[in-house]
């Protein structure tokens, strides 16, 4: 199986809240042949903790500071409609793929905020995100990919940010390095997978700083769910200091990091911002 995909048990479909396991039993009872019974189940406990994982987002980060917020992946706009129910100073653009934003007008439509917001479709490892945003989210996104692919995405919001702009990576934080995946026997065959990349707070530091992101905040939030609350981490970035794009993999030069003169004076390492 290759190592470069989405959480095998979670395909993207616009779900704030990563629910890997109730995604995965969906997946189970439809293949058993069990009905729609406990897949209708699996979809409304799903819904009920996007609205709250939204809400709780929505409320712990002040969005007031930002005129523009690209929601990158942000499927049928749960998070994108708490964020502008309760800042009504802000305009959104939700940017995923044409799949995943075939219900979204008609959901922003119905929650009134249809005016505030549009839709870009695109594919994040193939099209950067829309330009012109003051804040970048990526709720429950990076933690569906293996490294390389999520620096893909991180350095596709890095190279069009401006500098005054931030990227908000709201993910669930590990306390400490745990196996890469969780998995299950399927029918006692394929094993799937349950829970994607989950990583700690020093993996998503060192992985910003290897798309040209500084960590400038950590903002904890707790959110109530039909299985028990969760707790998530809104970690705040901004471009770092003198650099905007970096076209060369930091992975090839170890020591680039601790060399921004020199990283500043080589075109191979992209330009310096004001």
């Amino acid at each position: 199986m290759a190592t470069e995909q989405r959480t095998a048990a979670s395909p993207h479909t616009g779900r704030e809240t990563g629910s890997h396991l109730l995604d995965h039993l969906v997946h189970v009872a439809s293949k058993l042949g069990m009905g729609e019974h406990l897949a209708n189940l699996a979809n409304e406990l799903m819904g009920r903790d996007d609205d709250a994982w939204a809400d709780s987002v929505a409320l712990s980060y002040d969005f007031s500071r930002a005129r523009t917020i690209v929601d990158v992946g942000g499927g049928t706009g749960t998070l994108m409609t708490a964020i502008l129910q309760n800042h009504p100073g802000t305009t959104g653009i939700i940017f995923d793929s044409p799949a995943a934003l075939a219900a979204t007008g008609s959901y922003l439509l119905a929650q009134g905020v249809a005016d505030r917001c549009r839709t870009v479709a695109g594919d994040m490892f193939r099209n950067a995100p829309p330009a012109g945003g003051d804040i970048y989210i990526l709720s429950n996104i990076l933690s569906d990919w293996e490294e390389s692919r999520a620096l893909q995405i991180l350095r596709a919001c890095s190279s069009i940010m401006a500098p005054e702009s931030r990227v908000l990576v709201i993910e669930r934080l590990m306390p400490q390095r745990q196996p890469a995946t969780a998995t299950v026997a399927v029918g006692g065959s394929v094993s799937r997978r349950i829970r994607g990349w989950d990583r700690t707070e020093a993996d998503y530091r060192r992985m910003l700083a290897k798309a040209w992101l500084q960590v400038r905040s950590l903002v904890p939030f707790t959110v109530p769910r039909t299985m028990g609350s969760i707790e998530g981490t809104i970690i705040e970035s901004r471009l770092l200091r003198g650099q905007v794009t970096c076209t060369a993999d930091i992975d090839d030069y170890p020591l680039a990091g601790f060399l921004w003169p020199v990283c500043l004076t080589s075109p191979e390492f992209g330009h310096a911002v004001a």
